[in-house]
């Protein structure tokens, strides 16, 4: 920890700094520039497992960046059996007005306003502490987001959290865009849905993107079920680093388990991806447009169990059956049709080779 030109005590009405760095493992770095606190008091507090609690009145700095290093080799697929801290943190007002990551490149946030409780009392029956954020305003992308979010951190950690979000363009007093996100259900399997509306242009309906799925994030494949829907959708105008379009259509993916049927080999779960989606914009990439008009088939992937020690492996067996109708070189062309079908394996190709 450095602290470069501290002014006040550490505990207490107040204190500022025109810097604060901390070192993160393997490398990373959190760094806050012109961070202050107010009333920072400690208590006891029995939830946390040294009874001890920091409370806050407002955090604030003009800008933070945080520099992260993960962990080298797979994620875990081992569920956590608690989320517990050692200490307890309430922070009644946090503000940044920028916040920069390498987990966020390109984009960065502004004008975060929160309220956090770590290791809080969740109330209800269970008595277990819980973890939640109040985000009262951010700014990204063009977004303004708001939302809450809690996990409970023991038993099943259930978690709850809503995020909504508006888009506006200077001199506009109706948003040009809403979204909303939803995630409940236990930690290890996650029920979330969501929409993205877009005003309609001129003479136009809405354009819509609309989710529904199930994530197990500690499972080898995370998403067990996903339903996405387009209507008239822009790409460019969710996202401004993402191509312009005019999607229509739907994508599915539904994740089988394995099967044990009598006298025969386990069959390995699979992944199926259902794609029907069209797209009247259709352009050339140096155009900012996308060269495909229409996207029809199916793709299986199997899973592959890896030892105890490593993870499981999608992809490298499957099959395909897809068409993708491209973009012709002249106006009046042909349009070019690209067919993909068969199987595919890349263990079979290993042994051979």
């Amino acid at each position: 920890l450095k602290v470069v030109s501290p002014q006040g005590p550490l505990l207490g009405d107040a204190f500022k700094a025109s810097r604060l760095e901390v070192s993160l493992p393997r490398g990373g770095r959190l760094v806050m520039v012109e961070p202050a606190w107010s009333d920072l008091t400690l208590s006891r507090e029995p939830n946390a497992a040294w009874q001890l609690g920091l409370h806050v009145a407002s955090l604030s700095a003009r800008s933070v960046s945080l520099q992260w290093v993960a962990a080298p080799g797979p994620p875990s697929t081992t569920p956590p059996t608690q989320l517990d801290l050692p200490v307890a943190v309430r922070i009644d007002r946090l503000k940044v007005a920028r916040f920069a990551s390498n987990l966020l490149e390109p984009e960065v946030i502004e004008q975060l306003d929160a309220t956090v409780r770590l290791q809080a009392s969740a109330g209800g029956t269970s008595g277990a502490p819980a973890h939640s954020v109040t985000l009262a305003h951010l700014e990204v992308a063009g977004w303004t987001v708001s939302g809450q979010g809690s996990l409970v951190t023991r038993g099943q950690m259930a978690v709850s959290a809503t995020l909504q979000a508006q888009q506006l363009k200077p001199g506009d007093t109706l948003p040009v865009g809403r979204a909303l996100l939803t995630l409940n259900g236990p930690l290890a399997k996650l029920a979330a849905s969501g929409e993205v509306g877009l005003r309609a242009m001129a003479g136009g309906q809405e354009q819509t993107l609309s989710w529904q799925g199930d994530l197990q994030p500690f499972e080898s494949w995370p998403i067990s079920r996903l339903d996405v829907r387009a209507r008239d959708l822009d790409l460019a105008r969710v996202w401004p680093h993402w191509p312009q379009t005019r999607l229509n259509g739907l994508v599915k993916v539904i994740r089988t388990v394995p099967t044990q049927r009598p006298g025969q080999a386990t069959l390995p779960a699979r992944l199926h991806a259902l794609l029907d989606v069209s797209n009247v914009a259709a352009g050339r990439w140096d155009q900012g447009l996308v060269p495909v008009s229409r996207l029809l088939g199916d793709i299986w992937l199997d899973e592959r169990r890896g030892t105890a020690q490593s993870a499981a492996v999608w992809g490298r067996r499957g099959s395909i059956s897809l068409q993708a109708n491209l973009v012709a070189a002249q106006a009046k062309g042909a349009v070019p049709v690209l067919r993909l079908d068969g199987p595919w394996n890349l263990d079979a190709a290993e042994q051979t080779s």
